[in-house]
């Protein structure tokens, strides 16, 4: 299933969120996240109003529509980032720009946005996702759990 995922998002590129705000009512916005497998990074500022949601209730649902096709949910946790540059996860090192090596449309510079990763607004969002459901058409649909 991780394979199909993989195509049909990729295909779409971005998709809905939906986070949990501090007084627990929903809140939708449109984001660019980047999967690799089973794990998602999405590039954000540190102190915007999600980011405060998140930091009360980590767990968001991804949501990707293409035009006339099925929704492809997918619920997440976050893990957030240390600050340090290039870190994150359990001693795992990766550049956390490598979001700029990624072909168009999947990927893009964050530079365009935050002038480079070093700049102490910029943030990685890691997405572990604990289920994933696959539409296949009207009342047809496959579900991974983690």
């Amino acid at each position: 299933m991780e394979d199909e995922f993989l195509e049909r998002v990729h295909g779409i590129v971005q998709c809905t969120a939906a986070t949990v705000d501090t007084k627990g009512r929903p809140r939708s916005r449109i984001w660019h996240p980047i999967w690799e497998g089973k794990t998602g990074r999405i590039a954000n500022n540190r102190t915007t109003l999600k980011t405060r949601h998140l930091a009360r209730n980590p767990y968001l649902s991804l949501c990707y529509l293409d035009q006339g096709d099925p929704w492809r949910p997918r619920e997440t946790r976050l893990r957030r980032l240390p600050r340090r540059v290039g870190r994150y996860g359990r001693g795992q090192t990766q550049d956390v720009g490598d979001v700029r090596a990624r072909t168009q449309p999947l990927g893009y510079d964050p530079a365009r946005i935050w002038g480079g990763v070093e700049n102490p607004e910029f943030g990685v969002l890691v997405l572990r996702p604990w289920r994933v459901e696959l539409v296949d058409g009207p009342g047809e649909s496959r579900v991974w759990r983690a």
